[in-house]
């Protein structure tokens, strides 16, 4: 019965956040098709600001908001409890990865994906050209980014953990901290492993079917709607920005109580934020080499294709089941 409530959990969490975030991010996209004027570069920048929150910090500012303490309970007379479930988990990571859909909707418009609607914009209504070539053009940009979400999702450990949901990730750290058994905390990954393959192989045989070779009609046309559409969906996405990013950052400024808080912290976490750029150069560093080791570096099919499920395979595994592996190895 756990092991059961643990998937049903881990699934709501990472299929809801993809589903939120593609619905999130999608107009947003549309809204930043064009970067052609002032106000949609700024409004790109503003797009930017989810996916830089920490997750974990995400979720304490939405904590904050929706907690026993928080505006909404201030207003509303009464706390909302829905932030301590699966589907509260699921909006937290929602949010913060709306950026990724965002992004492919950008994508398929500088890749020649939308290539005919400058044309049929003055043969149909704005949103006919969206729903009729728009939306085919870029869904299946917004398959492989939803896809890309649900794998974060699914492995994400510390929004979980913070809102006491039980999923796959907490229950392997868990695991390993109470009984300090790595094998077995090793095995609760493997559900989640198995999921993660099967929506690879899906989605991979979907795109494969679907989607255009980048660079096919390559160019920049971008998403060129007629105006008031563009406008309808620049309030729309601007509209979700707010709630998404002003909303949060609101709550964390309110939690600080006093600008002097930002400028004490600034001054005293001068080493932590070193060491964090440190090792995010180093991170990105060694992914860019190992992915081009491990795609240029076999010269048969083979070779490219066990090097690729090794990749995904550490790709899937949650972090605290990556941790223990590595520790496991490293004692040993």
């Amino acid at each position: 019965a756990r092991a059961g409530g643990l998937l049903l959990n881990s699934l709501i969490v990472a299929g809801g956040a993809a589903c939120i975030a593609t619905v999130l991010g999608a107009p947003i996209g549309v809204a930043l098709g064009r970067l052609r004027e002032r106000s949609e570069r700024m409004l790109a920048c503003v797009a930017a600001v989810p996916f830089l929150l920490p997750p974990y910090v995400a979720a304490i500012a939405w904590i904050e908001l929706t907690g026993a303490r928080g505006l909404a309970a201030q207003a509303m007379g009464r706390p909302l409890g829905w932030i301590y479930s699966p589907l509260g988990a699921a909006w937290v990571l929602g949010a913060v990865h709306l950026t990724i859909p965002a992004a492919a909707v950008v994508l398929a418009a500088h890749t020649g994906a939308l290539s005919g609607v400058g044309p049929a914009r003055h043969a149909r209504g704005g949103f006919a050209v969206f729903r009729h070539i728009v939306l085919p053009g870029v869904r299946p940009y917004l398959v492989a980014a939803a896809t890309l979400v649900f794998l974060f999702s699914l492995a994400e450990f510390a929004v979980p953990s913070l809102l006491q949901v039980a999923v796959y990730p907490v229950e392997v750290h868990t695991q390993f901290a109470v009984n300090y058994d790595a094998g077995r905390a090793l095995a609760t990954s493997a559900p989640l492993v198995v999921i993660g393959l099967g929506t690879l192989v899906v989605v991979a045989v979907y795109l494969r079917k679907a989607a255009r070779p980048l660079g096919e009609r390559a160019g920049t046309e971008a998403i060129d709607l007629p105006t008031s559409t563009r406008r309808v969906f620049t309030v729309l996405a601007s509209i979700i920005l707010l709630i998404t990013a002003g909303l949060p950052l609101v709550a964390l400024v309110r939690r600080t109580e006093s600008f002097d808080a930002f400028r004490e912290a600034w001054l005293t976490a001068g080493a932590e934020t070193a060491a964090s750029a440190n090792i995010g150069v180093a991170t990105a560093t060694v992914c860019v080499v190992l992915g081009f080791l491990l795609m240029h570096g076999f010269s048969h099919a083979g070779g490219r294709i066990a090097a690729s499920l090794v990749a995904v395979l550490a790709f899937l595994l949650p972090g605290p089941a990556l941790a223990i592996a590595l520790i496991n190895a490293w004692n040993h």
